[in-house]
């Protein structure tokens, strides 16, 4: 899972200021993904008892690098004028390990 750290670096941080914020940033991302995808996410080890459970990978990393440095870089709410919702790639990091519940 990725670090403050590497949070830093892809928004080209180059001190500790901002890292309280960075961290609200990390911990959003990591709930949506959770919500995309309709999994838990580890970063050691999947439980026996979390049969959709899955461990962080680099897929999953670059996601939440692409939110956490959108969130920092546009701090203001969407508007027909910015229309920069979230960064497409996002969604096509996130697809393949997002739960498709069937019709019952």
């Amino acid at each position: 899972m990725i670090s403050i750290e590497d949070i830093r670096n892809n928004c080209r941080i180059d001190d500790d200021s901002e890292d309280d914020l960075l961290r609200i940033y990390l911990a959003a991302a990591q709930d949506a993904v959770k919500q995309f995808t309709g999994r838990n996410w580890y970063e050691n080890e999947v439980p026996d008892t979390d049969p959709t459970g899955m461990l962080y990978n680099r897929a999953v990393d670059m996601a939440m690098l692409l939110l956490t440095a959108h969130w920092y870089k546009n701090r203001e709410a969407v508007s027909a004028l910015n229309s920069a919702w979230l960064p497409f790639g996002w969604a096509y990091l996130l697809q393949p390990y997002q739960i498709m519940w069937g019709d019952s």
